[in-house]
């Protein structure tokens, strides 16, 4: 799904000019190796690969997961699918007792229906659906069904390791019965801080340990699936894992704000959940109806619990799919308003409310922008030069790429910084920027290993330390900040990739 428009790169501006690590050796011979070969996409390809990409901070679990893995664990759980829709039943299993449903053990014998099902769970041959990309991807997840959280996590990380990714940071729910159950107890009327305490009165904080094992449960799934702890560790392993603890806007307020608390409780309480964000599309009757409602409910909450960051989606409109009246203040007031420390997609910011200043704001308060290429282009037909990328990175907002639902859209990371090499200009330099900048924003515990964001100079404790070994102070300072361990690894992967021979 690489985009066939011309190179825009006089466009935009070279991210790391100066950067030390940039100047000679090793560096130097890699940029230029990409430099002499960058207009071949298949040597592009392979590079990309092997390249170290940090981390895919937006990646959306259930959506990253082929359709393929779907059939086969809805085949191995004997469940039923509609051959006309492509919906793998919940319920109904074998024999399949609701018609026109049918084994999906039947599809794994039949190339024709096989490939209909993977169509309809997927944007492939997408020219073929009789509907938008847009309608195609978000129906795609109601299609889904089979297999456990770990089994798709497993997933995810193998194909992660493979690409010389070291961390994913998850869109995941956990706690929807106490959530759902809480917001039956409270009735919202629009004072934001009564129906808290309301919820907190309630008992909802008596339920978070609930939440807590739930998603340490789903982790040790993912390893148990990787074979972990055994001889046999697959490659997965070596990567690390966060969450994000996601809300649906697209549910009444009671219920979505049930679900914010919950998440955010449990965020502070638990290790492994890193963050919250909001799911489901930004353009659906509710979401745009309460979204002014959300980001207030937002910000009340990221007041309240100052150490849990929000990262949102934000912009993900294009002119067409809605009025302008919804493209002028959504990426402010997520920014603003909820206090988002990122921002997914942010596709309309060019449509906003003097776009300038607010990319100046984004800048100084070093609020990244989420870059889907794919996803955008797909879902909103917005590619090439009508894409803000290069705007956000003329502005010097901080940016990464990342994946959003790689299964759905049958893509992975590698093929999105292919796309921004080929489409945007990007050198290997800028690329290593945009990788950096993936863990640098994520919302790992700690301190970064960088004393800023140039990536010139790394903490006191490390800055003369060797990435082969280091000293008792630098391993003393990884130990105690998971975000310098992970981007400790990067570097490491970065000298590995950049003085093998396989150029």
């Amino acid at each position: 799904m690489l985009s066939s428009c011309a190179s825009l790169g006089e466009s935009v501006p070279n991210l790391v000019a100066n950067a030390a690590d940039e100047a000679s050796g090793a560096s130097a011979k890699t940029a230029q190796w990409f430099a002499d070969n960058r207009h071949s996409p298949l040597r592009l390809r392979a590079f990309l690969k092997k390249m170290p990409k940090g981390g895919d901070i937006h990646t959306h679990l259930s959506g990253a997961v082929y359709a393929e893995s779907y059939l086969q664990w809805a085949t191995d759980e004997k469940r039923c699918v509609n051959p006309e829709t492509g919906v793998i039943s919940e319920d109904n299993h074998e024999p399949c007792q609701v018609k026109p449903e049918v084994p999906v053990a039947t599809a794994m014998k039949d190339s024709e229906l096989y490939g209909k099902l993977v169509d309809k769970m997927s944007l492939r041959n997408l020219e073929y659906a009789e509907q938008s990309g847009h309608d195609q991807f978000f129906e795609a997840f109601t299609k889904f069904a089979g297999g456990s959280k770990g089994q798709m996590i497993a997933e995810l990380s193998n194909r992660a390791s493979r690409q010389n990714i070291a961390y994913l940071e998850m869109l995941i729910t956990v706690g929807k019965k106490y959530s759902k159950q809480f917001s039956q107890q409270v009735h919202f009327a629009g004072d934001i801080d009564a129906a808290y305490q309301q919820i907190i009165a309630a008992g909802l904080p008596g339920t978070i340990a609930a939440g807590q094992q739930e998603l340490q449960g789903v982790e040790q799934q993912a390893k148990a699936a990787l074979a972990c702890d055994s001889a046999n560790a697959q490659a997965g392993c070596a990567v690390e894992r966060r969450y994000l603890l996601q809300i649906n806007r697209t549910g009444e307020p009671s219920r979505v704000f049930a679900e914010m608390v919950y998440a955010f409780e449990t965020a502070k309480a638990e290790p492994l959940a890193v963050g919250v964000n909001m799911v489901a599309p930004e353009d659906n009757v509710v979401a745009l109806r309460d979204y002014d409602l959300h980001m207030r409910m937002i910000g009340y909450l990221s007041a309240r619990y100052p150490d849990v960051p929000v990262s949102l989606h934000a912009g993900e409109l294009v002119l067409g799919l809605v009025p302008p009246d919804h493209l002028h203040d959504h990426i402010r007031k997520a920014v603003e308003v909820a206090g988002a420390k990122r921002v997914g997609h942010g596709v309309d910011v060019m449509h906003e409310d003097n776009p300038f200043q607010l990319l100046k704001t984004m800048k100084d308060n070093n609020v990244l922008v989420e870059v889907c290429l794919t996803s955008n282009d797909a879902i909103l037909g917005v590619e090439g030069k009508q894409h803000p990328f290069p705007e956000y990175l003329k502005a010097g907002v901080p940016a990464t790429l990342a994946s959003d639902d790689e299964g759905i859209s049958r893509i992975d990371l590698t093929h999105e910084y292919q796309r921004a090499a080929l489409d945007y200009g990007l050198s290997y330099p800028d690329l290593k920027t945009l990788a950096r900048n993936s863990i640098h924003y994520a919302f790992l515990d700690g301190a970064s290993l960088w004393s800023n964001p140039t990536y010139r100079q790394m903490q006191t404790a490390c800055n003369k330390a060797d990435l082969a070994k280091p000293s008792a102070s630098c391993q003393q300072f990884l130990d105690e900040n998971d975000k310098a361990k992970v981007e400790w690894t990067l570097e490491r992967q970065f000298r590995a990739f950049e003085n093998g021979n396989w150029m």
